[in-house]
């Protein structure tokens, strides 16, 4: 298997959870990135610290080629920090990639399935295949709602942020800090964009979702938004953001995560009824999957991860 460190910026971007844009958002937020090429793709490997002195290391979405993981893995050993104890994967959808010695893991870090939306036809095309749930929410908006791209307005982000905050109490999922969700916003480069999506009513932000695009795919990533007792902004941020992605050419629009199969992401439950309403195609891939380098400190890391989960599985999977 070949496999050579390389800069940064020669992240090839197919998928955007391996892109050099990524690993700067990351890097800002505690991370240490390595990128490698292989035969023929590049891979992301994030890497941080456990207890101060052991190495954890994540591959977020990759390897973007089927290889013997475990193969893979011992190779990537000494170009990774000392003291590493596990290498974790997060397969792309689709990956053929194998290897003995993984173990899987009982909760995901990002989802196990998807819904996927084919954006080639068109938007009169794709917007036909919303089904009547969507159809009905964004007729019950159509003028009570204005959707309109972030303009770097201070006030907006603010108002917009406050909602998030308000979202993830009641909904009950974990919140990103107002400093990472900046970063998100503000690292686009020219393999990988982020736009803030602002739902307006009576002058007042009542919702918001941040999208994440490359040159083909584009991933609903976070979202917000007030209940309202005559309609629901969710729904036409989101056929909003499908428009955007196809009038800037992109061809997949991944609503990014519903529940798994076999139970899995259950956390992930209640978003399937309004994910699903926009058609598209539901796809599940194999779980997380570790490879321990050391099996004493893979243990105790293990061991706290559960006790972690049991108490904040409510949180969002993203990492």
């Amino acid at each position: 298997m070949f496999l050579s460190p390389i800069p940064m910026e020669e992240l090839d971007g197919n998928l955007c959870m391996q892109s050099s844009y990524w690993a700067r958002l990351k890097e800002k937020h505690g991370w240490e990135a390595y990128a490698f090429r292989m035969r023929k793709s590049t891979l992301l490997v994030l890497v941080r610290r456990f207890l101060r002195f052991f190495t954890f290391a994540y591959v977020p979405f990759g390897p973007q080629e089927d290889v013997d993981l475990s193969r893979l893995s011992r190779q990537l050993v000494p170009f990774l920090p000392k003291h590493l104890f596990v290498i974790r994967y997060d397969l792309p959808y689709g990956s053929g990639a194998e290897g003995r010695s993984l173990v899987v893991q009982q909760e995901s870090v990002q989802p196990d399935a998807t819904v996927v939306i084919d954006l080639k036809p068109g938007y009169e095309t794709v917007c036909s295949g919303y089904r009547q749930r969507a159809r009905r929410a964004l007729q019950k908006s159509k003028d009570r709602v204005l959707v309109k791209l972030w303009d770097g307005d201070e006030e907006t982000f603010r108002q917009w942020y406050g909602v998030y905050l308000e979202t993830g109490s009641r909904d009950g999922f974990s919140t990103r800090s107002e400093a990472y969700l900046r970063d998100v916003l503000s690292l686009s480069d020219a393999k990988v964009e982020s736009r803030l999506f602002v739902a307006w009513r009576d002058g007042k932000v009542v919702g918001g979702t941040i999208l994440l695009a490359n040159q083909r795919e584009a991933i609903y990533l976070f979202g917000a938004s007030k209940r309202m007792p005559d309609c629901t902004c969710s729904y036409a941020l989101q056929d909003a953001m499908i428009q955007y992605s196809i009038q800037t050419g992109r061809t997949v629009y991944d609503l990014f995560g519903v529940s798994g199969n076999d139970g899995r992401g259950s956390h992930l439950a209640s978003l399937d009824l309004f994910k699903t309403a926009f058609g598209g195609r539901r796809i599940a891939r194999r779980p997380t999957c570790d490879w321990p380098a050391d099996r004493l400190v893979y243990a105790l890391f293990s061991s706290a991860e559960k006790i972690r989960y049991r108490h904040s599985r409510g949180a969002s999977p993203r990492q």
